[in-house]
């Protein structure tokens, strides 16, 4: 039995929501955002990332941790940052081969400091598991 627990997914949005543990999406799968304007650099750009990781039966009942960190391509500045500790119990009749998922939202308000390639990396477990999504800010007019 496999009992690392793993991120199933990583997905950016214009906008994003947990109801009745469901994940909702709207404007989901973005590669690309264009800033238009005179003073683009100025221009505050808010978007969700929405994530599901998956905890086998006997990693449950443990403390976890998962990282949602939104930096440059290649790491060295951090954009924003959110942080989470959880713990997912186990339910009456769940059997052993079983496994149960937990997801979440971390909602972004962020002024780029220039064009380029940005991304959202998630970490479970303090590097237990990653994922990242990667897109392009770009300013109208001024293509690279």
């Amino acid at each position: 039995m496999n009992n690392s627990t793993t991120l199933d997914y990583l997905v950016v949005a214009n906008y994003a929501q947990i109801m009745d543990g469901m994940l909702n999406l709207i404007g989901g799968n973005f590669s690309d955002i264009t800033r238009s304007g005179e003073d683009s650099t100025s221009a505050l750009h808010n978007f969700s990332a929405a994530f599901s990781i998956s905890i086998p039966w006997d990693s449950s009942n443990q403390l976890h941790s998962v990282t949602i960190r939104l930096e440059n391509l290649d790491g060295t500045k951090v954009l924003g940052e959110a942080k989470a500790s959880f713990s997912i119990g186990r339910l009456p009749k769940v059997t052993e081969d079983s496994e149960q998922h937990a997801i979440g939202v971390v909602q972004f308000s962020i002024i780029y400091p220039s064009p380029g390639y940005y991304q959202v990396k998630a970490i479970v477990d303090n590097g237990g598991d990653t994922r990242h999504w990667r897109f392009r800010v770009h300013d109208l007019g001024k293509e690279a």
